[in-house]
């Protein structure tokens, strides 16, 4: 979106929609997840704005 010589980026979304439990991992230590592969968070939905002038 432009505004005169202004740009303008809005983003949105939601990252784990489904609310989903992270797998476990056996190999790993304390038979948790992998933190490289998932978020212990659970859903998360993000909002963004950005203004180039």
């Amino acid at each position: 979106m432009e505004l005169g010589d202004t740009n303008v980026v809005l983003s949105a979304g939601i990252n784990n929609a489904a609310d989903e439990k992270a797998p476990i991992v056996y190999d790993a230590a304390n038979f948790s997840y992998d933190p490289k592969h998932h978020d212990p968070r659970g859903r998360m939905t993000y909002l963004g704005f950005k203004i180039t002038l």
